[in-house]
């Protein structure tokens, strides 16, 4: 078997110039269901620092066929599933999880 350093620099030596694009930046994704689910991993991939995921929504056995997360992780927000897929792929993101609003104080 094969071993390889989990550093920030070696999961993203073959990003490419996004990286460099994306580096120390946050990004806001509202709503992580088959879509912005797959979007916030690529994301991560990427090269961006942090990620807020915005969600109310549940892992359900309908949508999980659609979705990054698995269906073992139905009844789980969403948030929290992608969550998990996401440092398991990336452990060095910063993810932070947030219900869903539309409340303009609370978004800002």
């Amino acid at each position: 078997s094969e071993t390889v350093p989990v550093t920030q620099t070696a999961l993203m030596r073959r990003t490419g110039p996004l990286a460099a694009a994306v580096a120390g930046r946050t990004v806001v994704v509202f709503g992580v269901g088959a879509l912005g689910g797959a979007v916030a991993l690529l994301l991560a991939r990427s090269g961006v620092e942090r990620l807020v995921l915005v969600d109310s929504d549940r892992v359900r056995p309908g949508n999980a066929v659609r979705h990054v997360a698995s269906i073992a992780q139905t009844g789980l927000l969403k948030t929290s599933a992608l969550f998990t897929e996401i440092v398991f792929h990336v452990p060095n993101v910063r993810v932070v999880e947030r219900l869903a609003t539309w409340d303009p104080a609370r978004l800002r």
